[in-house]
């Protein structure tokens, strides 16, 4: 009985693992999307959204790992001898997962960092717009002052 929880554990570990790869491949996606000129919203929110995705399922795997381990827990350390193979692969499996749970975690914070600078660069860029705006604005008012003569009268007595 325990082989097949054991086995669980390993197909879970390794689920992760592609789940953590995808994710990666999803963070290079949004690096890409926040390298352009100019930022595509829609191209970001939607690998954003795609990210969330993986990570709900992170989640549950890591989970549905627990619960599992904690069945067979007692059984790997009582018989670490006749499981001695599947702890290898666990404890192999589970360094890969620390790794690339590492690398995500490096890529997340470039890309936040890549975000808050294009983010600055788009307030930067709406709020010399607003200027411009201000400025003709400005500037059309004054002229249509210039031709502006104030009435006057004139004294006809003499």
């Amino acid at each position: 009985m325990e082989e097949n929880y054991i086995a669980i554990l390993i197909q879970s570990l390794e689920k992760k693992i592609s789940v953590l790869e995808e994710i990666s491949r999803e963070n290079k996606r949004q690096r890409e999307v926040l390298q352009e000129t100019d930022l595509d919203p829609d191209a970001f929110q939607a690998t954003a959204d795609r990210k969330e995705q993986l990570i709900e399922q992170v989640g549950f795997l890591d989970d549905g790992f627990e619960k599992m381990y904690a069945r067979v827990k007692d059984a790997l350390q009582e018989e670490k001898q006749a499981y001695k193979q599947e702890i290898t692969q666990l404890k192999e499996l589970i360094v890969k997962v620390t790794e690339l749970t590492m690398t995500v975690q490096k890529e997340e914070w470039d890309n936040r960092n890549l975000a808050e600078q294009q983010f600055s660069n788009s307030k930067k860029k709406v709020r010399q717009m607003k200027d411009t705006k201000q400025v003709a604005r400005q500037y059309y008012k004054n002229m249509a002052k210039l031709n502006y003569v104030d009435p006057q009268f004139m004294d006809k007595k003499k």
